[in-house]
């Protein structure tokens, strides 16, 4: 799965999405909610159900209905065991970049 992770700051809701889902489920609208509170990442909601889905396809999460009473069930979307594997990964390689950047931003500053 490794070579699928590419550091690109337009994806950088990905890994946020992951690590919202592997401390709890939820559905999509709680999740945006939390992705430009706990992550200050801002997304619509097409991206996001769009990556949701891909999510899906790829085995990182699953999606289960729970049932409202009236109306439509809901979609809850929970973490997998390889959903886990790809935010560790995720994880490790955003540690590497800021390890980078910090560097370069260290360098910068005394040549300043």
């Amino acid at each position: 799965m490794d070579d699928k992770i590419c550091i690109r700051v337009e994806r950088f809701f990905e890994p946020c999405l992951l690590y919202l889902l592997s401390v709890q489920e939820s559905y999509g609208y709680e999740l945006l909610q939390k992705l430009n509170e706990d992550c200050g990442c801002r997304l619509d909601t097409g991206n996001l159900y769009r990556t949701l889905a891909r999510f899906r396809k790829e085995g990182l999460i699953e999606e289960k209905a729970v049932s409202r009473g009236l109306g439509p069930d809901k979609k809850v979307y929970a973490l997998t065991g390889q959903g886990r594997s790809c935010l560790a990964e995720w994880i490790a390689k955003l540690t590497e970049q800021q390890n980078i950047i910090n560097k370069l931003i260290e360098n910068y500053e005394r040549t300043k």
